[in-house]
């Protein structure tokens, strides 16, 4: 697996993509809670981190309140990856416990995560081409996002030295008559889509 905190593989793995652009939060997490490997962009917005990317930067102590109940899932979570619903604290909701679905997952290198998945709101309500900004900010690599119905989302151009920031388009999701539709650019690419539980799902295209 790839790190998917940090580089547009995440859609990839299935696992992920399938709440890449959800609404609800959703983290993975190292074992020993230490880091965040991977979250979605409200996932990150509810550890006040700009960007998924950002928070994947950030070490965690072992105590603080959501470590701490990660450490606990990962002694007690089996490791066949079944799902195992859990109210956990310290993610978002105040004094509310979250009612989160908790798997053990195995990554590459014989090394596992745990896969944190909220099943009711929390977080910041962001829009889709909010989410998706996020999601791919810090990446470094051209990526572009396309609605199912083939309207731009997002792009980023590749990040070169010296290189102006990279344009985005934050907020809610033009309609139609006001969208321009993308030109596709030369050069191969990777297409892929990214399916959310809500809000529809998004086309990610990447260029090398």
């Amino acid at each position: 697996m790839t790190d998917v905190a940090t580089h547009p593989g995440f859609s990839s793995d299935p696992r992920l993509a399938a709440h890449a652009t959800s609404t609800a939060p959703a983290w993975l997490w190292s074992t020993d809670a230490t880091r965040v490997l991977w979250a979605n962009a409200v996932g990150a917005a509810i550890f006040d981190a700009a960007t998924p990317a950002a928070l994947a930067e950030r070490p965690f102590d072992p105590h603080h309140q959501a470590a701490s109940q990660i450490l606990r899932l990962a002694a007690s979570l089996r490791p066949t990856g079944a799902a195992r619903l859990e109210r956990l604290r310290g993610f978002g909701t105040g004094f509310r416990m979250l009612m989160c679905a908790c798997s053990h997952v195995p990554l590459a290198g014989h090394t596992a995560g745990i896969l944190v998945v909220a099943l009711e709101p929390a977080g910041p309500a962001l829009p889709l081409a909010e989410r998706v900004g996020r999601l791919v900010a810090g990446t470094g690599a051209a990526v572009a996002a396309f609605s199912p119905d083939g309207m731009l989302i997002t792009r980023r151009r590749k990040a070169t030295p010296g290189s102006a920031a990279p344009r985005r388009w934050p907020g809610s999701v033009p309609s139609a008559s006001r969208m321009t539709r993308s030109r596709p650019a030369a050069g191969p690419a990777n297409c892929s889509s990214v399916p959310s539980r809500s809000s529809g799902s998004a086309r990610m295209q990447r260029r090398f």
